[in-house]
């Protein structure tokens, strides 16, 4: 069974650390928008999941969509963005279970590729849907229908920048060394 977090709730001292840094570089990214509330904070969620394990890269996504959130303040109102950040969570979360289980019997390259139609599609579709009720009446069908494609290609960008970060987190073994923590 796929622990979120090692002993339980309790998270080692090193990797809440980390984690917080990977928090305070999603404030940071939550600067550069591209649309809207849609940022590049989940990049370092996207990175966090794969380096730290997916309870944290859960953690790391939702705080920092609060904080995209927050800045421009709430402007799908504050329930919308909770629900939200809860949807970002999940997407980071199956990401990093997809990448490692298909990681463990199969190729990197078939990894990476269906973890991030993952994480695009929970990160795109599924969250429109699952908000449609709350967005329609401010952007109408055509508006829902564009912001989707935003959010999906804003979400891939995230996950292809996140997992070029992470390769070379590998190469000069940095990642090996946030697996060890």
């Amino acid at each position: 069974m796929y622990k979120i977090f090692e002993k339980g709730i309790a998270m080692p001292v090193k990797k809440l650390t980390l984690c917080a840094m990977f928090i305070a570089l999603s404030y940071v990214l939550s600067y550069v928008s591209v649309f809207e509330t849609i940022a590049f904070d989940s990049l370092p969620a996207f990175v966090g999941g794969l380096a730290l394990g997916g309870g944290y890269g859960a953690l790391i996504a939702a705080i920092g969509h609060l904080f995209t959130a927050m800045i421009k303040g709430f402007p799908f109102g504050v329930t919308t963005h909770w629900i939200t950040a809860v949807i970002m969570a999940l997407a980071i979360f199956l990401y990093t279970v997809t990448y490692n289980f298909i990681l463990k019997r199969g190729s990197r390259v078939a990894a990476t590729i269906v973890a991030a139609i993952v994480g695009a599609f929970v990160n795109g579709p599924v969250a429109v849907f699952a908000l449609r009720g709350a967005l329609l009446p401010i952007m109408g069908p055509e508006g829902l229908a564009s912001f989707t494609v935003i959010l999906t290609v804003a979400a891939l960008a995230n996950i292809v920048l996140a997992f070029v970060l992470y390769f070379f987190m590998e190469k000069v073994k940095v990642a090996e060394k946030l697996k060890e923590l």
